[in-house]
């Protein structure tokens, strides 16, 4: 199985103005190493879910625009050191590029749109692509995942189907973060919503799962997610 993995710098919209409102003291630089660090410790889930055979494939991009020369050679260094294809993706900072055209002319099993604020678990991938394939052969239909245990769900009335996954439970929740895992079937569905969603996937089409608790912390959101170890996360990735 082929997994597609977008990771995008200054993808979601962000505002870079409450970086590390929570994080505070935990990160030496609030921009590029916030990106780098979240870039390592997804590049460990995935050599994780590769060696648990989950995946047997694994294309990393990651699209950037502007960055110091440190922050280059870092970014350069991490990419050098996967064990799987990875390459960069340049663009002037003035022009976007178009992150869902992109996945759409990509060959994969799964792709998946990732945030660069999004720091990830050592498990994330393996479980996300589990619990993807397993609630999909259960309930016959195609689904989104993503990684974060939505904070709005604990601030608001909403309405959650409870499922009982491997390791954890999972709800089906209102997307909001483009950070989404899906497979080829159910990007074709999405691409039209995605490319009208600029900074969060609200309406898209599909149900999405999310864990609980979190599998993925962002780090520019107002607080943590709650009942999860992010500081063990910060430590677990490929350092930069």
């Amino acid at each position: 199985m082929q997994l597609h993995v977008l990771f995008c710098l200054d993808f979601g919209g962000d505002d870079r103005s409450n970086r590390n409102a929570v994080f505070d003291g935990q990160l030496e630089r609030p921009d590029a190493s916030v990106q780098l660090r979240c870039l390592g410790a997804l590049i460990m889930s995935l050599v994780k879910a590769l060696g648990s055979g989950v995946v047997g494939d694994v294309h990393l991009e990651v699209i950037r625009s502007s960055l110091d020369q440190v922050g280059t050679d870092a970014l350069g260094a991490l990419l050098r050191r996967c064990p799987f294809a990875a390459n960069e993706v340049s663009a002037a900072a003035d022009v976007e590029i178009d992150v869902v055209e992109l996945a759409g002319s990509r060959s994969f099993d799964f792709v998946y749109l990732v945030a660069s604020d999004c720091l990830h678990a050592p498990d994330s991938i393996e479980e996300m692509i589990f619990e993807y394939r397993h609630m999909t052969s259960i309930h016959n239909e195609d689904l989104i995942v993503t990684p974060y245990d939505h904070l709005l769900v604990y601030k608001d009335q909403v309405t959650s189907l409870i499922l009982a996954g491997q390791r954890r439970y999972w709800r089906t929740s209102p997307v909001h973060t483009r950070t989404v895992l899906m497979s080829q079937r159910a990007f074709a569905g999405c691409q039209d919503a995605l490319r009208r969603t600029r900074s969060s996937g609200e309406d898209l089409p599909l149900t999405c799962l999310s864990p609980m608790p979190a599998l993925a912390a962002a780090l520019t959101a107002p607080y943590p997610p709650p009942f999860a170890p992010w500081q063990n996360w910060l430590r677990a990735g490929l350092s930069t």
